[in-house]
């Protein structure tokens, strides 16, 4: 990135601005690295039941904004297929039988 692409703020630090081409290759990065994790996440619960927020609320007899607080803590971890939370079975029965 040449002196010409840069800014300067109120604190005089300099604010790089990415080229077009250096936004792609960071985005190209980004779902590559993102794909990788789904995989990932899919070949080691690929026989795993998925469940949705409503259906783990039932079966744990908690409130929705539980899961959210539990997902930002890692206590029960969401993933999102087709832009929707759902949790897995074996993450459920974990803390099942946590509880007992």
């Amino acid at each position: 990135m040449s002196t010409n692409e840069t800014s300067k703020s109120n604190f005089n630090q300099p604010i790089f601005l990415p080229t077009a081409s250096e936004l792609k290759e960071f985005a190209i990065e980004v779902v590559e690295q993102t794909l990788i994790r789904v995989g990932k996440a899919a070949s080691e619960n690929s026989s795993d039941t998925l469940f949705t927020t409503e259906q783990v609320c039932k079966i744990l007899s908690v409130d929705p904004s539980t899961l959210w607080r539990w997902n930002k803590r890692g206590y029960l971890t969401s993933v999102r297929v087709g832009g929707l939370n759902r949790y897995f079975k074996s993450d459920i029965d974990r803390i099942l039988n946590s509880v007992k």
